[in-house]
C-alpha cells in the first residue's frame, strides 16, 4: 500500500515538475526584397526545409547542401531546416516591397535623360547621391535664372535689360 501511494504522489507531482518548452530564437536573418533570392549554402546534408508562413517566402532546394529563399509577397517568416544528428538550423526571413525599376524621361534638356526610380507606392530621382553631394542641388540644373525685358524707347527704338535670379 505504501508503495502505492508513493507512485500515486509521483504520478501527481509530474506536471508540476515539468519545464516549460525552450523558445528558439533565430540564428540569422536574411533581409530579401519581392523577386530577390539568395542561396545558402550548408556544411551537412539537409532534408525537409519549411517556411512558417507560406506565401511570403519560397524555399528551393538545389542539391542536398544548397538552398535557395526567394521573396514572394512583404512580410515575415521563419526559415527551419533540419539537418539529421543537429539541432534545426532556424532563420527569420524579412520580405520587403520590391525596390522599383528605373523610368528615363528622354527629352528634358541637359543631359540625355533624367532617371527616376518608380515602384507601386510612387516615384522618386534616381540619382539622388549626386544631388546630396551637391548641397540638395542637382549639378544638371542651372544655379540661376535670367530673365531678359525689353522696352520701347521715346525715339523708337528698344531697350533690353537681363537680370539674372540665383536660386
Amino acid at each position: 500500500m505504501r508503495l502505492v501511494i508513493i507512485a500515486f504522489g509521483l504520478l501527481m507531482a509530474g506536471p508540476a515538475l515539468a519545464q516549460p518548452p525552450e523558445i528558439l530564437e533565430p540564428k540569422d536573418t536574411i533581409d530579401l526584397a519581392v523577386g530577390e533570392s539568395r542561396t545558402l549554402v550548408f556544411e551537412k546534408p539537409f532534408k525537409d526545409p519549411t517556411v512558417v508562413t507560406h506565401g511570403t517566402a519560397e524555399l528551393i532546394p538545389q542539391t542536398d547542401r544548397k538552398l535557395t529563399v526567394s521573396g514572394l509577397a512583404p512580410g515575415r517568416t521563419l526559415m527551419i531546416v533540419n539537418q539529421p544528428g543537429e539541432e534545426p538550423y532556424m532563420a527569420a526571413i524579412n520580405v520587403t516591397p520590391s525596390s522599383g525599376h528605373l523610368i528615363k524621361l528622354y527629352g528634358t534638356g541637359g543631359k540625355d535623360y533624367i532617371g527616376w526610380y518608380c515602384s507601386e507606392t510612387g516615384c522618386g530621382r534616381a540619382d539622388l547621391d549626386k544631388k546630396l553631394a551637391n548641397g540638395g542641388r542637382d549639378p544638371d540644373e542651372p544655379s540661376a535664372e535670367s530673365v531678359t525685358v525689353t522696352r520701347p524707347t521715346q525715339d523708337g527704338g528698344t531697350v533690353s535689360t537681363t537680370k539674372q535670379y540665383g536660386r
